[in-house]
C-alpha cells in the first residue's frame, strides 16, 4: 500500500492565483496538484480566436510549477492541431509539460467547437500509475473499462459544472451518488476538482470531492460551491503502483 497526498484546488477560472494562495500551495508539500477544467481562463477574448491564447494559458500553468514542486494536473486548454480544436489537460512537472490528456468528449466553448481527442489514457510519474478523465469523459464507459482492465486505482477528474443556482442541490446529490457508485464498482480513488466563476456567460458552481470504494471520503459543503478552496487529502493506493518502483 502507498499513501500519496493530492491537493485539490477549487479555483475561480477567471482569476489569477493570489500571493496568499501561492504560499499555501508551497506549504502543502503534496505529490499532485489538481486544477479544474477550463482554468486558466483569465482573459476576455474573441471566441473565434480562443485557441490563439494556448501559449498564454500554458505559461500561466508553467509558472505554478516554478514554486509548486509536485505534479500539476490541469486545468485545460483549447489547442489547435492540424486545423482542429481539442480540449487538452496538461501534466506538468519541473516547469515542463510531461504529457497531454486530450478530452474524448467533443463539445464547444463560446463559438469554438472542439473535436473528440485521442492519445494516452494511462500515465506513470514518480512510480504512480494514474488516469485523467476530463469533464464528461468520466461518463464514458469504454474509458472506465480500459482503466479497470489496466488495474488503475487513481483517477483525476478536472471538471466544471455549468449549473443554475436553483438546480444545484439536485446536481450535488446526483454527483455524489454517481461518484460513489462508480468508485465502489471499479475500486477507484476518484478525485474531482471543479471550477467556479463564469465561462463565456455560463455560471459555474463547484462539486469537488474524493470518492473511493468505501464511499465519499471528502466533499465540499453545498454552501462552498462558489468558494475558492485548497484542500490536501491523503489517498491510500493498494493498486496503481508501478512494478519498477
Amino acid at each position: 500500500m502507498s499513501i500519496i497526498k493530492v491537493t485539490v484546488f477549487q479555483k475561480n477560472i477567471n482569476s489569477d492565483i493570489t500571493r496568499e494562495q501561492k504560499v499555501k500551495l508551497i506549504a502543502q508539500k503534496s505529490d499532485f496538484l489538481l486544477f479544474p477544467e477550463f482554468f486558466p481562463n483569465t482573459t476576455r477574448i474573441s471566441d473565434k480566436f480562443i485557441a490563439d491564447n494556448e501559449k498564454f494559458y500554458l505559461d500561466k500553468l508553467l509558472e505554478v510549477s516554478e514554486y509548486y514542486k509536485g505534479v500539476i494536473i490541469g486545468g485545460s486548454i483549447i489547442r489547435k492541431i492540424k486545423d482542429k480544436y481539442y480540449e487538452s489537460c496538461p501534466i506538468i512537472k519541473n516547469v515542463s509539460v510531461i504529457e497531454w490528456y486530450n478530452k474524448r468528449t467533443a463539445g464547444s466553448i463560446g463559438n469554438v467547437n472542439y473535436s473528440s481527442g485521442d492519445g494516452e489514457l494511462i500515465f506513470i510519474l514518480s512510480g504512480i500509475r494514474f488516469s485523467i478523465l476530463l469533464g464528461d469523459d468520466l461518463k464514458n464507459e469504454e474509458l472506465i473499462k480500459k482503466i479497470k482492465d489496466e488495474k488503475i486505482s487513481l483517477v483525476f477528474n478536472p471538471s466544471s459544472l455549468i449549473c443554475p443556482s436553483e438546480s444545484y442541490l439536485q446536481k450535488y446529490d446526483q454527483g455524489l451518488k454517481e461518484s460513489m457508485e462508480l468508485s465502489h464498482k471499479h475500486l477507484l480513488n476518484l478525485i474531482r476538482t471543479s471550477g467556479i466563476g463564469n465561462l463565456y456567460g455560463e455560471n459555474l458552481l463547484a462539486l469537488s470531492l474524493y470518492a473511493s470504494n468505501v464511499g465519499i471520503n471528502w466533499k465540499i459543503a453545498t454552501n462552498e460551491n462558489s468558494t475558492e478552496i485548497i484542500k490536501t487529502i491523503n489517498v491510500s493506493l493498494i493498486g496503481g503502483i508501478s512494478p519498477s518502483n
